[in-house]
């Protein structure tokens, strides 16, 4: 099977993009670089780690998403399920999309998104 190449919203096709993330720092990360006047729109996101982790979900500085206790091996995934018109995770025009952790554990991840 293929992978998507398009996305589309209102019947326009935006160009489906996909990035990785792998970081074992208390900090927080870039996962997608900001987009001058564009907002990253999440069709489908995973984030597995090593360890017991609190993470969140940024866009720039501000959260996008609760607190969320990150276990060992097991995987927190976020998915718009074949409707980039219900996206789980949106960032502001203009902002990166960031990961924060609190410890120093190694968290890996993987995003598929667009830019709009």
């Amino acid at each position: 099977m293929a992978l998507a190449t398009k996305a589309y919203i209102n019947g326009v096709g935006y160009t489906v993009k996909r990035a990785s993330f792998q970081e074992n720092t208390a900090a927080s990360h870039d996962f997608v670089a900001a987009v001058t006047g564009k907002q990253i729109v999440v069709l489908n996101m995973t984030l597995v780690s090593q360890g017991t982790v609190v993470a969140s979900v940024l866009s720039g500085s501000t959260g996008l998403m609760s607190l969320v206790n990150l276990a060992a091996g097991v995987p927190l995934t976020l998915s718009c399920h074949g409707n980039p018109t219900l996206p789980p995770i949106v960032t502001t025009a203009g902002e990166a999309l960031k990961v924060q952790l609190a410890g120093a554990v190694l968290v890996s991840g993987t995003v598929t998104y667009i830019e709009v």
